[in-house]
């Protein structure tokens, strides 16, 4: 029980960036500093940045380009027996992808 309170914390921390944080750079800063925490394998601070990023793309081909990266990152996460995160970023490069081709 107590690893499933640890890991609600953790997906909600991942989900809820700090509105400051957002306003102080660019989602292209953010998404610079995620590709990087990705490469060196610090998924937590790549996942970080990615939803920072998100909330500052500001066109379909900022936010397709945020999507394939998430999805990249919900298949590390997978590959490394992590559903319980991988899912729902699975569901939110979904979600971006749709929103990006139906308008």
């Amino acid at each position: 029980m107590k690893s499933s309170a640890i890991l609600l914390l953790l997906i909600i921390a991942a989900f809820v960036a700090p509105k400051a944080l957002a306003e102080d750079a660019d989602w292209e800063t953010h998404y610079v500093k995620a590709e990087k925490a990705y490469a060196s394998c610090n998924l937590f601070e790549a996942r970080r940045e990615f939803m920072v990023a998100l909330k500052g793309a500001q066109d379909c081909k900022q936010a397709s380009e945020l999507a394939t990266r998430v999805e990249s990152l919900a298949t590390t996460y997978q590959a490394r027996d992590n559903n319980a995160l991988a899912q729902p970023l699975f569901k939110l490069a979904r979600k971006l992808k749709s929103k990006c081709t139906s308008t």
